[in-house]
């Protein structure tokens, strides 16, 4: 299938419109923020009701100087938006003219087999996986603190845990439509789920010279790695994280041969989708930016083409931060605790930091681990060496980037001095596992390859599944959340339930029971806390305990 010059111009320049709209509701916002005095903005957010920890919210968020910040903020994105719609309306303007070839999207019966039987597995993969896996603490803390609360909220208020705020506020969509946004949040990243695999599918088809059955081999096994599968049943944003981060990637794969102008776009879209899903995407971008960079000085000419997307894409994201930046203060996604400084020298971080690598490289093959810590790690590097000086321009590359990406990620984290969560380095294990699968089945004949591929695949579909509740968090949700189902089961349907802001888990597991949950504990006829909380009024006794959450019961009449 060939798109013609024309339908492909319409197809951009539909891209250039949304892009424009979502740069215009940005600048439209700092306007707005701007004109707006730090009073009527505190008063019109506490008045649209109550959420977590809404005491704090003009003492430790929005603070009259977190508004003078963010005016300056409000000023900067205002400028940069009505600088990206100029570079967007110039670059339409090009695409107008018909300097854009047509693109070449070839798709055969073939790879609609392919992508059907990949879509099917995954699907029913995720089915199997959901199954397994009751709702975690930081599912529950998205789904009732964030995504309950309405877009607004989800995009302005980055508190603790990590506020995913791309996921939180798509999945806040669905807020009025539904109570379980957990599982809404999981059919998100079962979307996400099935895109990184077509993207990645169309991409191998051509990394091995059209064997589509081998591609959608190496897809099926890398789908059904750990952190792959299982945050793709996870209503978190890690699963959009790597689709953003596959998008990037391959944009920027294909930016650097033919079509230079389209990809390049392409790379600066999923580098927008990445840093909005979770900002831990700047490791991944790095290495993006000094492997191109490392083409331009192996050219030695620099592609001005690529230049201007990722302005635009620099604009974006600034833009859609800055609602969080601006209510929230810079501080609250930078400086809290996920993600501040040790307080430990450089030297002193590397000695505790460095030896824990293996762990990391581990953490997606958790069975070859139990044979040798370091069987992983030394799979990782070895194609980088091997495929250095290969004949291959192709795996040359491949050898280059996956370099680059351990050096940036572990260079970024030193100089960082914050140790990340494994999950949190999602793309960097996918791609990992992926050179080493590509590195394997080169030594094999052609059906061999997809024959031990498929197996690995058939043996991680078995074996992933029992690492699910422990490794995903590295906690077992399992009887955590049985046991705190038992103990809310005793509350009558129709009882009215009071839960404080810590007792968010037990929160969203009322909202899926015939129970009325009040905003006053002098209303309720339940109270449920977690025990590092102050007690409830005198007038309720202790019932039941499970997993650091308290249920309380009024001893009389409610006023």
């Amino acid at each position: 299938m060939v798109l013609s010059a024309a339908l492909w111009r319409s197809i951009v320049g539909v891209a250039h419109l949304g892009v424009v709209i979502v740069l215009a509701a940005g600048t439209g916002y700092a306007a707005w923020y701007l004109y707006t005095d730090y009073a009527e903005l505190s008063a019109t957010y506490l008045a649209s009701g109550p959420f977590y920890r809404d005491a704090a919210w003009t003492t430790d968020f929005f603070t009259p100087s977190v508004k003078q910040a963010g005016d300056r903020f409000a000023l900067c994105g205002l400028a940069a938006g009505l600088a990206g719609m100029l570079i967007l309306y110039r670059s339409w303007r090009r695409c107008a003219v018909g300097t854009y070839r047509p693109l070449l999207f070839a798709f055969t019966r073939t790879d609609a087999w392919a992508l059907g039987a990949i879509g099917l597995v995954q699907v029913a993969a995720w089915w199997y996986g959901q199954s397994l896996l009751p709702p975690s603490f930081d599912e529950a803390f998205s789904a009732v603190n964030a995504a309950g609360e309405g877009p607004f909220r989800s995009l302005t208020y980055y508190m603790l845990p990590n506020n995913h705020l791309l996921f939180n506020v798509l999945n806040a969509g669905f807020s009025g439509w539904t109570t379980d946004l957990v599982f809404t949040g999981r059919l998100l990243s079962l979307g996400a789920y099935l895109g990184v695999s077509v993207v990645q599918y169309f991409w191998l088809r051509d990394v091995l010279e059209r064997h589509r059955w081998l591609a959608a081999a190496v897809v099926l096994l890398l789908a059904l790695t750990l952190p792959v599968w299982g945050f793709a049943v996870q209503a978190r944003g890690y699963a959009l994280l790597l689709f953003g981060s596959w998008l990037a990637f391959v944009g920027a794969w294909y930016a650097q041969g033919g079509g230079r102008g389209r990809w390049s776009w392409l790379f600066s879209g999923g580098c927008v989708v990445a840093y909005a899903a979770v900002p831990v995407f700047l490791y991944a971008h790095l290495a993006l930016l000094a492997w191109i960079l490392t083409g331009w000085i192996g050219r030695r000419r620099v592609d001005g083409t690529l230049l201007a997307p990722q302005l635009v894409a620099g604009v974006a994201v600034l833009l859609f931060y800055l609602p969080a930046i601006s209510f929230s203060g810079l501080s609250a996604i930078t400086a809290n605790r996920y993600v501040a400084a040790a307080t430990e020298g450089y030297a002193e971080f590397a000695v505790r930091f460095l030896p824990t690598l293996p762990d990391y490289a581990n953490y997606a093959t958790q069975a070859l681990a139990a044979w040798s810590v370091w069987l992983m790690p030394a799979l990782y590097v070895l194609p980088v060496i091997v495929w250095w000086r290969s004949s291959s321009a192709t795996y040359r590359r491949l050898a280059r980037f996956q370099l680059l990406l351990l050096v940036a990620t572990v260079g970024v984290v030193l100089l960082m001095r914050a140790v990340p969560f494994h999950r949190s380095l999602i793309f960097q294990l996918h791609f990992g596992i992926l050179i080493v699968v590509l590195f394997l089945q080169r030594l094999p004949a052609l059906p061999v390859a997809v024959g031990a591929t498929g197996f690995a695949a058939l043996y991680l579909a078995a074996k992933t599944p029992t690492y699910f509740s422990l490794h995903l968090y590295y906690y077992d949700i399992v009887p955590t959340h049985t046991a705190v189902a038992r103990m809310l089961a005793t509350v009558p349907d129709g009882a009215a339930v009071y839960a404080t802001d810590e007792g968010f888990y037990a929160r969203y597991l009322l909202q899926q029971r015939e129970v009325r949950l009040v905003d006053e504990a002098g209303t309720a006829d339940f109270y449920v806390r977690d025990v590092r909380e102050t007690s409830p009024p005198a007038a309720f006794r202790r019932v039941g305990e499970a997993a650091d959450i308290e249920l309380f019961q009024r001893e009389e009449a409610p006023e």
